[in-house]
């Protein structure tokens, strides 16, 4: 669902933000009960959904967004709005914590789909890919890469870690998943097994930990990815190409 703007007065106390309402700004943007000020060519330039709304964001053509009349974003929490300034925008006396930590980033990758945002949702889900173990839950990344139609390549390390987990695949995983998702991962997890040995009946052969993960790596790029694999795993040939997607999105001011 694309956010709702609107410019008409609320009747909600308000409150400027203590970093980002700065002086220098343009134009006045309430989101939740906050208020931030600054340029807003600098949100501008980046959010199609903002382009398709106001054109121009040359001040003689926008309409007067002050404290008393803020661009109002709709259904937008302050903290989202926050955390998207603080990539957008970045301070270097701000005092606000640096954004690290899983919900950080599902914020980020939040309102950057919502405002429709394509450089910060590549960083948000580049930054979710590559937290360091036990970062997200697999089943759980892969419920977010499906509602935000990101690159299902990059769930490669997930089916991995489902293909060789021992517990069973629970019925609310199995409903997170889909038919279609499970019955693959089955499919995968009964492979993997025949290959590395049956732990239950004894038959288990001696391979080491990284044999066995090749071998989960090559079930699944075969039945997921039709044995060729395109997305970025954490294995130290793939940071190259993982610094590489953080340091372009993250050149977004």
């Amino acid at each position: 669902m694309s956010p709702t703007l609107t410019n008409s007065p609320s009747k909600a106390v308000k409150q400027r933000h203590p970093i980002y309402y700065l002086s220098e700004g343009n134009s006045v943007v309430q989101a939740g009960n906050t208020l931030f000020r600054f340029d807003l060519s600098v949100l501008h330039s980046k959010s199609l959904v903002l382009q398709s709304i106001l054109p121009n964001t040359q001040p003689s053509l926008l309409p007067k967004f002050d404290d008393a009349h803020p661009l109002h974003l709709l259904e937008t929490s302050s903290t989202d709005f926050e955390r998207l300034l603080q990539v957008l925008l970045p301070l270097s006396s701000s005092p606000l914590p640096n954004l690290s930590t899983p919900e950080h980033y599902l914020s980020l990758l939040n309102i950057a789909s919502k405002y429709h945002i394509p450089t910060i949702t590549s960083l948000a889900a580049a930054r979710l890919h590559a937290l360091p173990s036990p970062g997200l839950d697999p089943v759980r990344k892969i419920a977010i890469w499906d509602q935000y139609k990101l690159d299902p390549h990059l769930l490669r390390p997930s089916y991995v870690a489902l293909c060789q987990r021992d517990q069973p695949i629970s019925l609310q995983m199995s409903l997170t998943l889909g038919i279609k998702r499970f019955t693959m991962l089955a499919a995968a997890r009964e492979s993997y097994r025949e290959k590395v040995g049956c732990k239950s009946c004894g038959k288990r052969k001696g391979l080491s930990k990284k044999e066995k993960v090749k071998i989960a790596e090559d079930v699944v790029d075969e039945l997921f990815f039709k044995g060729k694999p395109r997305g970025l795993s954490k294995s130290s040939g793939d940071r190259p190409a993982l610094a590489k997607i953080q340091a372009s999105s993250v050149a977004v001011a």
